[in-house]
């Protein structure tokens, strides 16, 4: 499923306004978990500047992910 829609978008910026951090994505993983049972994955990455809170947003097709972290 997650191959067939492409690539994921990443973003992140300060939420204080301050910055943008860089963002990579990894080739389309899969792998086999202890019990058999397939998973599979797009490595992200995720480069802040400085330390803060900071809001993160994928997308990948319809779906959107949103999450704020402070980064210490």
């Amino acid at each position: 499923m997650a191959s067939s829609t492409g690539e994921p978008q990443v973003s992140a910026e300060s939420v204080d306004g301050s910055g943008a951090a860089t963002s990579s994505v990894g080739g389309y993983a899969t792998a086999t978990t202890d019990d058999g049972s397939p998973i599979s994955w797009w490595p992200t990455v995720v480069e802040v500047p400085h330390s803060g809170c900071w809001s993160v947003v994928e997308r990948l097709g319809d779906t959107t992910v949103q999450f704020v972290m402070s980064v210490t």
